[in-house]
């Protein structure tokens, strides 16, 4: 590619908060010279299924509906920022325990 520069990395996103245990390839490409510098690890500890979804619903629900209980995790607090309010749902049944999903 002309006039681009590109960096590429394979990160695990159970480095940056995400509730997965697996890696993942990103590259990405800058105009005229510059370079990506790509973040350094977020999290000093994984985020386990059961913090992120033990919150949901276990049944069928409405297209918008509160959610039945308090956050359970800092990382539920985190996604429920700026809404308390679960949208289009589809309960499935969840099998969490210490295992990253």
């Amino acid at each position: 590619m002309n006039n681009y520069t590109v960096t590429y990395k394979i990160l695990l996103a159970s480095e940056y908060g995400v509730p997965q245990n697996r890696r993942s390839a990103f590259s990405i490409g800058l105009k005229n010279g510059k370079i990506f510098i790509f973040p350094e690890p977020t999290t000093q500890s994984f985020i386990i299924c059961e913090q992120a979804i033990s919150d949901l619903p276990n049944e069928t629900i409405a297209d918008v509906e509160g959610y039945p209980i308090e956050a359970q995790s800092n990382y539920q607090r985190l996604m429920r920022t700026d809404s308390n309010t679960l949208y289009n749902h589809q309960a499935t049944f969840h099998i969490f325990s210490c295992f990253l999903c």
